[in-house]
């Protein structure tokens, strides 16, 4: 579609007295109707050329005025807006042939140029299990990593883990007072997290609990060889347990340095911040006062007992990053709740120096819907977590069940249950808004049609069936599309309207990354699978024609290209057949 952007910001800047093209490029939108046109001008923005006439008669007057461009058919006023309609042809010709030429690489820009991006998701604390409420973070940080290396970034994708702090000093003792290989053999990060809600209550009833808390972390930062050895072990524990829950959803990591990767650094850090007289006391405790910058609160380094803050830990991080990993931005994905820390953090780092470009990507909470629609907190009546592990089984079985009358073998069925159930669940998260709450519903999330035995809504397993149904379509045909088509032949409503969804997928995906908002690619890919499915209903594909069937085919393979890297960048897998 650029080629037919810049012919109509040419004819703008013509129109338009003082208009600059990068200016007309801003103010250039998409219509929200595929019937108004392919691009849409508003006049608001430069009603003052036009003696401030109303946006409707200056949106006349232009409309009038304008020179159409060979690529452009016709233009129209529509209130305050001049609409430009791509000549069809023209606008055939344009998508697919750019969408073919970039190949895997259709979509992608170069907005990170080769510069290191860290991006900090998931991040759960060390002896205790994923729970439902780590899903946002790690779905919403994987696809926000994809995004920015498929648009030139080099990523590094971190699981800064909670593997240090005070509740280790409490785990520590627990597991010296009750603690159970045994136990933990076959109950694993389940019953170190049974310790510490143990070791809690009766810290609540006698005080003396909490000293002997202080006392064995105190004895970790000090480097302790008993202390180091349990702690190291509930580590390894804790990594295996986590890792079989992100095999299932198909997430890496390129590193699980945690906090307490930085324990030898937080003194260097301290020192740079002495050395340049940011560091003061503040009862009993060694903090960073930052009230001249807007904070209340000062931000904390050490407590009155010399035990070290999580806060610490993190700026010791961003030096880390910045200058062993020569990273340029840094991302970090965690809920909003978090936004007073990491101003403070940014702004330490800021009066550090550190030339880095740090980002905080807050997003909302997730509420479960249970069978009778009805919003449950995070935790059972039970006080227990839901385990992320038991939510992403529960989605497969439930394919199984959707699915178990296919006629395919074993594993077939558990392949497409695998894809389809995870899939549904990472679509749940990222369809939506991130910094709004979100409903976890497995019965929404999978709403399958017995009568026409397929998948709808605004789903994951509906984009995986459209993807599935373009694949069928491409066996059928059971060949390359020619090198050349006619293009004129692609002139329907329903061709133009998909064409119209895979020529704005570049700035889908530019939009997605520099805004960090996933949801704007999963909403683009709910709308072309719309449009895909309704240029399916009303036209054929596979025909006697045989130069309409080798333009449509090429129509077909570039839908499905699209929608398999949108889906790949999500984090989703794309079924052949389903």
């Amino acid at each position: 579609m650029d080629t037919i952007r810049t012919d109509v910001i040419g004819a703008l800047v013509a129109a338009v007295p003082g208009l600059t093209a990068e200016r007309a490029r801003e103010l250039l939108t998409a219509p929200p109707d595929s019937a108004m046109g392919d691009f849409a001008f508003p006049t608001f923005a430069v009603r003052d050329r036009f003696d401030n006439a109303p946006p409707p008669a200056v949106a006349r007057q232009l409309a009038a005025a304008i020179r159409k461009p060979a690529s452009v058919a016709r233009i129209e006023a529509t209130g305050p807006y001049v609409n430009f309609f791509a000549e069809p042809a023209v606008l055939a010709r344009t998508v697919l042939e750019s969408a073919r030429a970039a190949g895997a690489r259709w979509g992608a820009t170069d907005l990170g140029q080769g510069r290191t991006v860290v991006i900090d998701f998931s991040s759960p604390n060390i002896a205790k299990p994923l729970g439902i409420a780590h899903l946002r973070s790690t779905v919403i940080g994987n696809a926000i990593r994809n995004l920015h290396a498929f648009c030139g970034w080099k990523t590094i994708g971190v699981n800064h883990l909670g593997d240090w702090g005070t509740n280790f000093g409490k785990l520590l003792s627990a597991w010296e007072k009750w603690g159970s290989e045994e136990s933990l053999k076959e109950r694993g990060v389940e019953f170190l997290k049974d310790l510490l809600v143990r070791f809690t209550e009766a810290e609540r009833a006698d005080p003396a609990f909490r000293q002997q808390a202080r006392d064995w972390f105190r004895r970790l930062e000090s480097g302790d060889p008993e202390a180091k050895k349990v702690w190291q072990h509930f580590r390894d524990i804790s990594l295996a347990e986590f890792r079989r829950v992100y095999s299932l959803l198909g997430i890496e990591f390129d590193s699980w340095s945690g906090e307490s990767a930085y324990v030898d650094r937080m003194a260097g850090a301290i020192a740079e911040l002495e050395a340049r007289g940011l560091c003061s006391e503040s009862q009993g405790a060694y903090v960073v006062d930052l009230t001249a910058h807007g904070f209340k609160e000062p931000f904390l380094l050490r407590k009155a007992d010399d035990a070290s803050l999580y806060g610490t830990r993190d700026l010791a991080a961003i030096l880390y990053r910045r200058r062993d990993l020569g990273a340029r931005a840094l991302v970090y994905v965690v809920a909003a709740d978090q936004k007073l820390h990491f101003r403070q953090l940014f702004k330490v780092a800021e009066l550090l120096g550190v030339d880095v470009e740090p980002v905080h990507v807050e997003f909302g909470l997730m509420r479960i819907v249970n069978a009778e629609g009805v919003r449950e907190k995070m935790a059972t009546r039970k006080g227990t977590i839901v385990l992320l592990h038991d939510v992403l089984q529960a989605a497969i079985e439930r394919v199984h069940e959707i699915i178990a009358d296919r006629e395919w073998d074993a594993a077939r069925k558990s392949r497409v249950a695998h894809q389809v159930g995870i899939g549904a669940v990472i679509f749940n998260d990222l369809s939506r808004t991130r910094t709004r709450d979100i409903d976890f519903n497995l019965q929404q999330m999978l709403d399958f049609d017995p009568e026409t035995k397929a998948f709808k809504g605004e789903t994951g397993p509906y984009l995986q069936y459209t993807h599935a149904r373009l694949s069928s379509a491409l066996r059928k045909y059971g060949k390359e599309p020619p090198a050349s088509v006619d293009f004129t032949l692609l002139t329907t409503d329903e061709d133009r309207a998909v064409l119209r969804q895979i020529g704005r997928f570049p700035d889908i995906i530019r939009d997605a990354t520099t805004r960090y908002e996933p949801s704007l690619l999963s909403r683009a890919l709910i709308d072309l699978c719309g449009e895909v499915n309704r240029f399916w209903r009303n036209q054929r594909i596979l025909s006697d024609d045989a130069a309409l069937t080798d333009a449509r085919i090429l129509l077909v393979q570039t839908a499905r290209r699209t929608l398999r890297t949108g889906l790949d960048l999500l984090g989703i897998e794309a079924p052949e057949e389903m």
